[in-house]
């Protein structure tokens, strides 16, 4: 009888320490999104091993990826706030994406369209501040200010 106790104490004691990680897990995930997007040229075709820097308008700070074989990019985990995206790529112009707002949960997805030119050219592209229909997941979600 004294370990049957024993084993279920134990049991409830586990069934906490995991619940909690859990929760511990799911509050460090609410407070950032992503940014994902494809680079292609003028004429659709995507454009692999383009450089991908999303810069936060408020410190400068900068995230660098690279483009994939499929002309996609990613940035997992940034933290609310206003973006500049800057695209360039061998034979291409550079181009920004200013205005890019990134809200908490939210994915932002902005492609980009790569002309062709020198380095030293730049082509700026402004995402527009109006509501944006959420097209890459299912979740419905806010942020009120208080």
């Amino acid at each position: 009888m004294r370990c049957v106790r024993m084993l279920l104490g134990f049991m409830v004691l586990l069934a906490f320490v995991v619940l909690s990680m859990a929760v511990s897990l799911s509050a460090q995930t609410a407070s950032t999104s992503t940014v994902t997007g494809t680079v292609s040229d003028k004429t659709g075709s995507t454009v692999p091993n383009a450089k991908v820097d999303l810069e936060d308008v408020g410190t400068k700070a900068l995230l660098s990826a690279t483009t994939g074989s499929d002309g996609s990019y990613i940035f997992p985990s940034v933290r609310p706030g206003n973006y500049n995206v800057i695209v360039s790529g061998k034979g291409f112009r550079q181009t920004v994406v200013s205005g890019v707002k990134v809200e908490i949960g939210k994915s932002a997805l902005v492609n980009a369209v790569l002309e062709v030119g020198g380095m030293t050219e730049v082509v700026e592209v402004n995402a527009g501040t109006g509501v944006e229909l959420q097209t890459l997941d299912a979740s419905v979600g806010d942020v009120l200010d208080s």
